[in-house]
């Protein structure tokens, strides 16, 4: 009888007063840094592909922590907590820095840095190595996984592909393109099944704190869910081919599937949610209370956000750049092309064709020029030209375009012999890339050089021959008088 009444009596308050204490934490954290906070609630609510589960994850996670009867706690030397005490000030400037580059994804990163290590100020390190497996969850509510959405594509395409011919079902496979009797079936970015694989892995690792596994357990858990996700959109995609094909591309599914897919994947995890192996949970003794010493944690936590706000919102127009200055005339619109660029739009923009050996060649610039720090300087895109209507065929690039810098794009016409080219370079202030996560980088330099613009440098034209290779040569003409130019200019 002692013994329940004494867990009786230390499982409501403690749990109570550790999830008010993470709750005000979440608040404040949400409070100081709402210039990313506020972007990451927008999505939660938006329900987007990758982020659809933020809410639901954070509940839980808040839930766990109620759940827990008590942690670990050992008071850390002096030294050792000032350490992470200047590690949590170096986050949160390493955020500023990417909050005035406009790089989300690592000021997001810099955020959920900051939680173990204000937990760890706070309590002790023997707490937060208690707390990281909770803590976990955090990376489910982060725009992570949507990095993997091109290699997605690219999988599903693969594998549906293989089997579609197995079945022996009459299809041309071309890229993300199925082209079947009676249609055509494009795998977009939106079937790579990001949501359910995302899902899936979280799934796991929740049944992984839920189940007390150890880690090899954890590992076999997330592994298994990572394949019931990726199995579940392959599934999906290959029976929405069949069934196209059996219905002459008739059915409705063909054009709302979404519903479809979700109750596909009910049908995947809900058995291996219940046949989940439950391993034995050895209950934790506590030790002594925890002392929490929130001041000085939340002094070094607020050093970025503080100076951020201190930093004048406006900056100077630096970009002088035009297609006039390599003696091309630019156009009011763009002439007719059977391979349009897919540039987001922008504040400048010009156009100009140009013929060179019997070669027509059109060449835009698209400039990017914001005047305060809240605006982004790089716009976000997923591809510079149309994917399902046109494929990369990867060939090595010309010598004197890579040496300045440009991707050649070597295009086929999605189930045709139309070739094209598609030559691109990014200019960030003074620096060059073809590379987007690069470039998003080189905000940083291009910010604090007084540079901030971002220019998007591109030639296409249609091909007389599968090889380019005159299109190539006047191309690089082009190319090499821009970069000579553009340097004099800057």
């Amino acid at each position: 009888m002692d013994k329940e009444g004494n867990v009786g009596q230390q499982k409501s308050p403690k749990n109570w007063s550790l999830l008010l204490q993470f709750s005000i934490f979440f608040l404040a954290l949400g409070l100081l840094f709402n210039e990313s906070t506020s972007s990451l609630l927008a999505r939660w609510l938006k329900w987007d592909e990758d982020l659809s589960h933020a809410i639901p994850t954070l509940l839980a996670l808040l839930f766990l922590v109620f759940r827990i009867e008590k942690f670990p706690y050992r008071a850390d030397p002096k030294l050792l907590r000032a350490i992470f005490i200047t590690f949590i000030a170096l986050t949160s400037i390493a955020w500023l820095l990417f909050v005035i580059a406009n790089i989300t994804l690592l000021a997001n990163l810099c955020l959920l840095l900051c939680i173990p290590l204000v937990l760890t100020a706070c309590y002790s390190l023997r707490t937060t190595t208690f707390f990281i497996p909770i803590l976990g969850l955090l990376i489910f509510t982060l725009p992570i996984f949507s990095q993997l959405n091109t290699i997605l594509v690219q999988m599903s395409a693969y594998v549906v592909g293989l089997l579609v011919k197995a079945v022996g079902i009459t299809a041309l496979i071309d890229g993300q393109n199925i082209f079947i009797t009676y249609g055509h079936i494009f795998i977009a970015d939106g079937c790579s099944g990001l949501r359910y694989l995302t899902i899936s892995i979280l799934l796991g690792y929740l049944l992984s704190i839920l189940n007390h596994y150890s880690i090899s357990k954890t590992i076999i858990a997330i592994v298994i869910a990572t394949l019931l996700g990726l199995a579940t959109n392959w599934l999906r995609i290959f029976l929405l081919v069949l069934i196209g094909d059996i219905t002459h591309m008739k059915s409705s599914l063909m054009h709302d599937h979404e519903m479809f897919g979700w109750i596909l994947f009910s049908c995947v995890m809900l058995p291996a949610i219940f046949f989940a192996p439950v391993s034995k949970h050895k209950r934790y003794e506590g030790q002594s209370n925890p002392v929490i010493k929130p001041l000085l944690p939340t002094l070094a936590l607020a050093v970025g956000p503080l100076v951020f706000n201190l930093i004048p919102n406006v900056v100077g127009n630096t970009a002088t750049l035009s297609l006039q200055s390599i003696g091309l005339n630019v156009q009011a619109k763009p002439t007719d092309s059977l391979l349009p660029p897919r540039l987001p739009a922008a504040e400048v923009k010009e156009y100009a064709s140009k013929t060179i050996d019997n070669t027509e060649l059109h060449v835009r610039l698209n400039q990017y020029q914001p005047e305060t720090l809240r605006e982004k300087i790089i716009p976000y895109f997923e591809s510079l030209y149309n994917t399902e209507e046109w494929q990369n065929d990867p060939r090595a690039t010309p010598v004197e375009l890579k040496e300045l810098g440009y991707k050649v794009f070597n295009l086929r016409r999605t189930g045709g012999q139309n070739f094209a080219i598609f030559i691109y370079r990014f200019e960030i202030g003074e620096y060059n890339t073809n590379n987007y996560e690069i470039a998003k980088l080189l905000q940083i330099p291009a910010t604090f050089t007084g540079r901030r613009y971002f220019n998007i440098m591109s030639i296409h034209s249609l091909c007389s021959e599968p090889s380019c290779a005159n299109e190539l040569a006047s191309a690089t003409q082009i190319a090499l008088n821009w970069d000579t130019t553009t340097k004099k200019l800057r």
